[in-house]
Formats: C-alpha cells, structure tokens, sequence
C-alpha cells in the first residue's frame, strides 16, 4: 500500500511540473509583446529625433548625383540622310507643257505618259499616270510630291523630237526645275510625212593617220577616186601617248555639197534643212587645251552631188587605235538617192549599201 502511494503521489507531483511548463510558455511570449509594444517609437518620430540630434551636413553636389552614361552611337549615313531627303527631296510636282510639231502648231489628243520619282526618307517609289493635251496642246500635271517628272507623249502619226524630258524638282539638284503656268514648256513631236527609200551604210573604215583623203560613196558603201559623197581625212602621230597627249586633227568633206553638224539624236534627224551647210567641217586637239579627247564623235546633216542627195551622217574616229598607219573610222549613214530632205525611217523601205 505505501509503494502505491508512493507512486500515486509521484504522478501527481509530475502532472503539476507539466501544467507549471505550459503555463509559463504561453505567458512569457504575451510579455514580450507587451515589452516590445511598450518600446516601440514611431519611424517619423525616429527620423525626427535623429535630425534634430544629427549635426548639420552640406548637400550632395549635384554633379556628383549624375551618373556618367555612355555617348550616343553615332549616325548611320542612311539616319543622316533621311531629314535631307524629306525636307529636299520631296517637292510638290506641278508641271504645265504645250505639244507642239515640227512647224509650230499644236499638237492637239495626244496622250502623255508620266512618271512620278519618289525617293524620301519614307518611300522609294515611281508612281505613273497619263493625261492628255487639249485643243491648243497645252496639259498639265499636279501629282502630290516626288523627286522627277519624266513624260513621253505619243500620238499616231507622230514621233517625240524633243531629246530630254526629264524634269528634276530635287532641291538637291544644282538647278532644280520650276514650273511656270505663264510659259509652258515646249515639247517637239515630229509630224511624220510618210516614210521614203533611203539607203543605209554601217561599217568601220581604216583611214591613214598621215592627212590622205578617204572618199565614200554612202549609196554603195564603197571607197571611191573621186565624186561620191563624203571625204574624210585624219592627221595625228604614230605613237599616241594618252597620259601626255598629242595634237590631232580630224577633217569632213561633202563632194559637191556641203555638212551641218547637229546635237539632235541620230534616230531623230527626220529631214535635211534646206540651207546653212559648210563645205567641210575641221576639229583640232591640241596637246594641253582643253577639251582635248582621243576620240571624236558627231552627227552631221549633208547634201553632196550637187544637191542630188541629202543625208544625215554619224561618225566615230578613235585616234590612239592604230595598226598598220591607219586607225578605225566608225560610220553609219542614211541617204535619200531620189534629192529629197526627207529622212524618216521606215525598216520595210530602206536598202543596205553592199560594199
């Protein structure tokens, strides 16, 4: 009985230390909650406190603030040239023109082809469109902005005369062009008459260098002693020296007729004029003038055989290709045999010159 006892009050004794432990777990958190609640000060307080006891202190110069960030990369070209192409390159594109033919009159219902460059810093573009002249051959073209107008008219029966029809408005060109509606710009269409039988000459001929006459029949191609059409004549030196130059010398003969010597396009010499023809036609380079060129190149219109035969002549002579004493004279040359100025060309009517 006393061990039970013994042990009965043991348990008692134990169960009491335990009730003890959990009773002072639970108390000991709810007091430091209290202590902390009890000690804590607020941050605007704390802040105001520290700056009020903190010593004064001189403010961060603001330079020192700035952080030091990398330069810029620079421009591409292409970045450097997009303001300048907006800006110069993008100009309303107003355009008045008149058609006229060979003698002056309106060309009246033809249809004129245009074209719109545009090139700025958004679009690379052509844009194309067409209008048509009136009863006084007059048209005219208001096509937003762009760069250059280019325009071809055509009418059947007609041929364009005029060589340039491009129109630059750029103001990155040294001369931009401005349209006027007071004065229209001219554009020359060839009223065709009606094709006649020309004779055609192509070929290379080698001409001495030493100032000897070279005489061609241009309706057979052939050289010739004597008459004929065209005589032609080259002096220059045998050893040509391109870097320090030479004197040359290139002469042009009509037989019995007489040269004019054109800046129209070869296609384009529709007819012989009547008058204003110089019997021979001489060019000189000389060593140190300027222009001065190896090679010669020209058009010319031309009546030979007593006004027999008109004919337009283009003709290509390169001094510093020399073989054998000669060098090459490049011709190409249609003739009316029948005397007339009429030089059109139609393929199904002209005959080729057999040398």
């Amino acid at each position: 009985m006393k061990i039970r006892s013994s042990i009965f009050l043991f348990i008692i004794v134990v169960a009491a230390l335990i009730a003890l432990v959990l009773w002072h777990g639970k108390k000991q958190p709810e007091t430091l909650a209290t202590a902390v609640e009890t000690n804590t000060v607020s941050p605007a307080a704390t802040v105001k406190s520290s700056a009020a006891s903190a010593p004064v202190q001189a403010s961060t110069p603001p330079a020192q603030l700035v952080t030091n960030a990398p330069p810029a990369p620079p421009q591409s070209k292409w970045e450097q040239l997009q303001p300048i192409l907006a800006t110069q390159n993008d100009i309303p594109i107003i355009f008045y023109g008149r058609l006229e033919d060979q003698f002056d009159s309106p060309v009246v219902g033809a249809q004129v082809d245009a074209s719109v460059r545009i090139y700025n810093s958004v679009r690379s573009t052509v844009e194309r469109f067409s209008v048509t002249s009136d009863a006084n051959g007059l048209f005219q073209i208001n096509h937003g902005k762009g760069e250059s107008l280019t325009v071809v008219p055509q009418k059947a029966g007609y041929v364009l005369a005029t060589k340039d029809t491009v129109f630059k408005y750029s103001h990155l060109e040294k001369n931009p062009f401005v349209p006027d509606q007071n004065n229209p710009t001219i554009i020359k269409m060839w009223k065709l008459k009606g094709a006649e039988n020309l004779v055609h000459f192509q070929n290379e001929i080698r001409t001495p260098i030493d100032g000897s006459s070279v005489i061609l029949d241009l309706e057979t191609g052939k050289r010739v002693e004597s008459d004929g059409d065209i005589a032609i004549q080259v002096e220059s030196v045998s050893n040509p020296n391109v870097v320090q130059e030479y004197d040359w010398q290139v002469k042009i003969k009509a037989i019995n007729g007489g040269l004019i010597s054109s800046s129209d396009d070869f296609e384009q010499m529709f007819q012989a004029p009547e008058a204003g023809y110089d019997s021979e036609f001489v060019v000189d380079y000389q060593k140190g003038v300027k222009p001065w060129s190896t090679t010669f190149s020209g058009v010319f219109y031309f009546t030979s055989r007593n006004g027999n035969c008109y004919g337009k002549l283009g003709i290509e002579i390169l001094s510093d290709v020399i073989k054998n004493g000669d060098v090459p004279v490049i011709l190409n040359s249609y003739v009316n045999p029948a005397g007339s100025q009429n030089l059109e060309i139609d393929p199904g009517k002209v005959t080729e010159a057999q040398p």
